[in-house]
Parts: C-alpha cells; structure tokens; sequence
C-alpha cells in the first residue's frame, strides 16, 4: 500500500488545527503582527491545495464577470482622462497644484466646510 501524498513538514499545523482556529480576530483593534501570523499559517499549506483555491476564487470572480466590471471601470477611466485635463482636475495641469488645492476644487461646489 503506497503512502500519503503529502506529507506536512514537521510542526505544521493540523487540519483540525486549521479549521478551529481562528485566523484572525478581527473584533478590536487591528494588531500589527496580524498579517506576518497569517502568513506563516498560509506558508504551512499544501501548496497544490493552495493553487487549487486560488484557481477556484479566480473562477467564481469570472463567473461573477469581476473582470468584465475591472475592465468596464478601467475603460471609463480611459474615457474621461481628455475630460478631466479640459477641467485641470488631471494631467501637468493637476499636478502643478497642491493635493489640498486640488481636493478644494474637485469639493467645492459641493459647498460644505472641506471643499469650500
């Protein structure tokens, strides 16, 4: 009888480790050791089993048409650009002015105490 395909390094977590464990709490404060923790667990994976979830969440994102609104926002943002440089909200003409200047102008007449 063959052995197990995978075999987990020495330490690894185990699957119940995994599934009853919390990976992060995220009912406080965010804490700055969060993501290297997470990363750790992430790294004691099955790489193959990994690779299979990934592909799988890509998948769902397509049967969902993720890419098509990516693409749809991407291309409306294209468009505008001619636009937003006639309105100096874009281009050297944007640049040539401080961020809190340009926040004035893009907020202003909206009349509230930020842009006006």
């Amino acid at each position: 009888m063959a052995g197990p395909a995978f075999v987990p390094p020495r330490g690894a977590l185990r699957k119940r480790d995994v599934l009853t464990q919390p990976v992060l709490d995220l009912s406080g404060d965010p804490k700055p050791s969060a993501a290297p923790e997470l990363a750790g667990r992430v790294a004691l994976q099955d790489p193959f089993a990994l690779k299979l979830a990934k592909a799988s969440v890509n998948e769902t994102m397509d049967i969902q048409s993720h890419r098509r609104a990516l693409e749809a926002a991407f291309k409306s943002d294209i468009v505008t650009i001619p636009h937003r440089q006639s309105l100096g909200t874009y281009g050297a003409a944007a640049r040539a002015k401080s961020v809190k200047d340009r926040i004035k102008v893009r907020d202003g007449k909206f009349g509230d105490a930020a842009g006006g």
